[in-house]
């Protein structure tokens, strides 16, 4: 069974293509249409979206289903909010998404399934981010140029190394700095480990607030060599404090 991923912003064409797949007999997962199903009324999600953001944004007393627009304008402008949210919803969706994939897998019949996911790069680049201790970087308008302009011959799982690799600055093959398929780039291993290296220093000076003795017993180190490590990737603890 082939696995497509098709993202894209607001009125990029994505349910055209996903029409055009269905047309030719692929299953199309929706991710917007899973998020709506997995708020829906008595949910655990439902029950958490209310508690978080208050009550008043079901429809009314006859009709509990959350009211969209009014639970966008209250998370809109405000990091905070928007981030507890994609915390509730998103790991029900990407938990539906795996379970419905693995029954797709068992049926001999299915070829092909097509994932209609919003912004699907971004997304990786937030786990991966999260998963390394990381902020999520920005994409710049040159690099957003080159992922579209990418043939993506690993699918989506070549989308979550690329994103991997983008969080840890890691180098990246191909032209326009993308890769040209989701096999290891020539980066050394030296090269590789020093990224996570300066990866794992930074989380510990966010943590330890830039203390010194905890810095360097979190990370297990002397603070002899917590100074030195900070002065090869031109760290500065004061920033951290």
């Amino acid at each position: 069974m082939i696995i497509v991923g098709i993202t894209g912003t607001i009125g990029s064409g994505k349910s055209t293509v996903a029409k055009m797949f269905q047309e030719l007999k692929a299953v199309v997962l929706d991710a917007d249409q899973l998020a709506r199903d997995v708020i829906e009324p008595r949910k655990l999600a439902w029950r958490q979206i209310l508690k978080r953001f208050g009550e008043d944004l079901v429809h009314n007393e006859e009709d509990v289903r959350i009211n969209r627009k009014k639970l966008a304008a209250r998370v809109f402008g405000d990091p905070k909010a928007l981030k507890d949210l994609e915390a509730i919803v998103h790991p029900r969706v990407l938990r539906e998404i795996r379970e419905r994939l693995h029954r797709l897998k068992r049926n001999r019949r299915v070829r092909m399934v097509v994932l209609d996911v919003p912004l699907l790069f971004e997304h990786f680049l937030a786990q991966a981010a999260q998963r390394y201790g990381c902020e999520v970087p920005k994409l710049t308008g040159a690099r957003m140029q080159d992922l579209m302009a990418h043939d993506w011959p690993g699918n989506v799982r070549e989308v979550r190394n690329v994103a991997d690799r983008y969080v840890l600055e890691l180098p990246q093959a191909g032209e326009g700095g993308v890769p040209v398929s989701g096999e290891p780039t020539p980066a050394t291993l030296v090269q590789q480990m020093d990224v996570v290296e300066k990866v794992l220093i930074e989380q510990a000076l966010k943590e330890h607030k830039g203390r010194p003795a905890a810095v360097a017993e979190a990370l297990g180190i002397a603070k002899k060599t917590l100074y030195d490590k900070l002065h090869r990737h031109a760290l500065s603890i004061d920033s951290y404090r």
